[in-house]
Order: structure tokens, then C-alpha cells, then sequence
């Protein structure tokens, strides 16, 4: 840091509190004469960076950045549903057909907001937090994948939407099916991001071990709990399989900034997030693929490939592509008539 200091050409001031040991340093540093320390204290920090910068003069070749298109803004709300509520955030244009994304279980929509931004450009994005997950209450233990449609098309009801298409991650699949099967008249098209459709062979294992109760413990283990439960899932299928045959052959999905958010939006709902996996994983799914909506669907390199392969297989009216979710491949899709203008 000091040789790169001594090497420095633009305006720079580094600053130091008065009194610090670390002012004392920065006044004996090998500096250019563009570079010089100001020194502040707690009553004067503002304003003594205030004038520093003031001082400073524009570079003339310098230009404007070229003007951009704004990310759009994105609000939440809450919509009354039964005993409870339901979180909603939602953005973009009002023109256009709106699109609703479905997050994956274990998650939230919060885990949503930057595809709601680069996708609500040119139309309204709404995406809620599905009942019983992050800050949306949860319904009856029992509730099966139908009820989680209802609810969520009652949700998006109220908040104006009644004609939209499907963005669903993971699990979130099931549900986008789901609500395509028992409202088609409302479904535009449907995109599945690397699906999780369980299949009859699957599906007892998955609900043995899935998705288990994850109660507060006096110790705060269940914090490192869930963290590892995150952190298997970007390394095998299902996590709990934690054996080579389970290993998912990518990059694994691990970086510690990204798991965060989502271990947040998981345990806000730990006591009620288990309710939709469960419907999710013990839906016919071999029954909800007979959607006739136009398609896309896009999977992986790993295991969970298979899931989106058979979905793809079954769908009338679908593309399958082995790419990660590129904006500009799902802004064609929503926006063409037919499949192959991708």
C-alpha cells in the first residue's frame, strides 16, 4: 500500500482522526503532491470532506456517462389473506403483460429482486412470498399444492393482476404448473428455471428428509443447522445426500454473500416454510405437466438436469435449453409468438 501511495497521479485525500496513532502514519507516507491527508474529528468529518472536495476541480476531458435505462423500483405491500398476510413485491411498467415470479422453497422473493429489475423494463413484475415462506403466513399443515394455487392466485387478485405469465425457480416449478392447470385462462406463458419436479420414485425420500422442522434452540445451533443445510444444497441432491452419488457436477453454489440473504428469508418462516415444499414435493407432477402454455425451460449440468429434461419431454409447447437464466433469452421468449424466435 505505501509504494502504491508514492505512485499515485489523481486528487487524493486520505483521511485520519485527529489524536489516531494511524494520522501520525499517514502524515509520514511518501506521498505525491496530489495526495494529502486531512485530518478530522468526530464534530467536523462532513465538512472538513465537504471542502476537500470542493477544492478539487473537474477534469475537462472527462464526459458525462451516456444516459442508461433506470432500474425500476420495487415496493412491497401486504395483502390480507384469511388469518394472515401475504408479502408482495412488485415493479416495472404498468403496460405490457405483467409477469409473476415464484421462488424456490426454502427462500423468498427477496432472492428475486435482481431478475424483477432487469426483467421489469418494459412490464409490471410482481413476485410474492409464497405462503408459509419469509414474511408471508403460512396455511394449514395439510394445505396440498392446489391450495397454495388458490392462495396465490387470490393474492395476485387483489393486487390487480389477473392475466400474467410464470417465472418459477426450483419447487416454485409445482406451483407455476399448479396455478397454470386450475386458472388457464389467466396463464400466458410459463419459463422454469432448473425445475424441481419430484417424481413418483422420488417422492418419499424427499419428503422424509426434505424439508425437516427447524426449531429455535437455546444455543443457537439451529442458526449453523440451516447454514449447512444452504451451503449442501449449491453441492448435492438432494442436500441430505451427502455421498458421491449425490455430488452435483458444477460450480458449486456456495459463496458465503449469497447464502446469507438466503438464510435470512428461510428462517423468517421456519415454522411454516416446510408446509409448501411438502405440497410441492407430494404434487402429481406427472398430472401437472399437461399444461398446454408455451414454455421455457431451463436446466442445469447437474443432477437436478433430469427434472427439467422430463419436463421439457412432456410439455407440448416447450423449449429446453442447457444455459443459466440469461434476461435477454427470457425477454425473446416473453415477447415473441413462437418458441423458435429464441
Amino acid at each position: 500500500p505505501r509504494r502504491a501511495v508514492a505512485r499515485l497521479t489523481v486528487p487524493t485525500m486520505i483521511l485520519a482522526r485527529a489524536g489516531d496513532w494511524r494520522a501520525t502514519q499517514a502524515r509520514a507516507l511518501e506521498r505525491p503532491d496530489c495526495a494529502r491527508v486531512v485530518e478530522t474529528d468526530a464534530s467536523n468529518e462532513v465538512e472538513r470532506i465537504g471542502a476537500a472536495l470542493a477544492e478539487v476541480k473537474a477534469d475537462a476531458s472527462v464526459r458525462p456517462a451516456p444516459a442508461v435505462a433506470p432500474r425500476p423500483a420495487l415496493y412491497r405491500s401486504y395483502s390480507p389473506r384469511g388469518d394472515g398476510e401475504r408479502l408482495l413485491r412488485r415493479g416495472g411498467k404498468v403496460t405490457g403483460t405483467p409477469l409473476v415470479l415464484l421462488h424456490d422453497a426454502m427462500s423468498g422473493s427477496r432472492l428475486l429482486e435482481t431478475r424483477m429489475r432487469a426483467l421489469g423494463v418494459n412490464r409490471l413484475v410482481i413476485a410474492p412470498d409464497i405462503a408459509g415462506n419469509a414474511d408471508s403466513d403460512g396455511l394449514a399443515a395439510n394445505a396440498d399444492i392446489a391450495a397454495y394455487a388458490a392462495d396465490t392466485l387470490a393474492t395476485l387478485h387483489d393486487a390487480g393482476v389477473t392475466r400474467f405469465d410464470l417465472y418459477a425457480e426450483g419447487l416454485g416449478a409445482v406451483l407455476a404448473l399448479a396455478i397454470a392447470q386450475g386458472a388457464p385462462d389467466q396463464v400466458g406463458k410459463l419459463v422454469l428455471d432448473r425445475p424441481i419436479l419430484p417424481t413418483d420414485d422420488e417422492r418419499a425420500d424427499l419428503l422424509a428428509h426434505f424439508a425437516p422442522p427447524m426449531e429455535a434452540r437455546w444455543d443457537g445451533t439451529h442458526f449453523l443447522t440451516a447454514w449447512h443445510m444452504l451451503r449442501d444444497a449449491g453441492m448435492f441432491w438432494p442436500w441430505y445426500r451427502r455421498s458421491r452419488a449425490g455430488i452435483r457436477w458444477m460450480e458449486p453454489e456456495i459463496d458465503p454473500v449469497l447464502l446469507q440473504p438466503r438464510l435470512i428469508e428461510w428462517l423468517k418462516g421456519k415454522a411454516t416454510y416446510a408446509g409448501f415444499a411438502r405440497a410441492a414435493i407430494a404434487a402429481d407432477t406427472t398430472a401437472l405437466l399437461r399444461v398446454t402454455n408455451q414454455a421455457l425451460v431451463l436446466v442445469g449440468t447437474d443432477l437436478t438436469a433430469a427434472h427439467g429434461e422430463r419436463a421439457a419431454a412432456v410439455l407440448p409447447q416447450s423449449e429446453l435449453l442447457v444455459a443459466a437464466a440469461d434476461t435477454g433469452m427470457i425477454e425473446r421468449f416473453l415477447t415473441k409468438d413462437l418458441i423458435t424466435a429464441l
